[in-house]
């Protein structure tokens, strides 16, 4: 009885050499990572927090700075230049000096790169965020090309 138990719990040469290869992989990484943890202090020293304090500080009226040019940069109406255009071929910065916004634009050319074609000036209202203001506006001016 004995015999078949330890023949059952017996590993082969090939087991025995990846237990003790595992064993071993696992013994180093705990080594390295206790030499890692405890024994590796960083050096922070206070001018180094001073020097980092004071460059954040001098960057953050900057960033206000950006901002605010950003946001009067949208409240700004640029000029709408009107011209005939075909929905189908238009590309997103003659959407855009069209009047579209900067998101219904990328929209517009999202649906026409997903197969989407614009057979008349109606079609325009299937684009997502589309006013109807805006189709209005731009109505007259859709000639599409066949």
């Amino acid at each position: 009885m004995f015999n078949r138990i330890s023949k059952y719990f017996t590993l082969n040469r090939r087991e025995r050499n990846g237990m003790i290869a595992i064993a071993t992989l696992l013994i180093v990484l705990l080594v390295v990572k206790y030499f890692i943890i405890y024994n590796d202090n960083p050096t922070t020293t206070s001018i180094n927090v001073i020097a980092l304090d004071s460059l954040a500080t001098e960057l953050m009226p900057e960033q206000k700075h950006k901002k605010n040019n950003s946001d009067a940069d949208t409240s700004i109406t640029k000029e709408i230049k009107l011209h005939n255009f075909d929905p189908n071929t238009i590309s997103y910065k003659e959407a855009v000096q069209l009047g579209f916004p900067k998101k219904v634009a990328h929209i517009l050319i999202n649906y026409r790169n997903k197969g989407a074609t614009f057979r008349n000036a109606e079609g325009l209202k299937k684009v997502y965020g589309m006013t109807d203001e805006l189709y209005q506006k731009l109505a007259p001016y859709v000639s599409i090309k066949k």
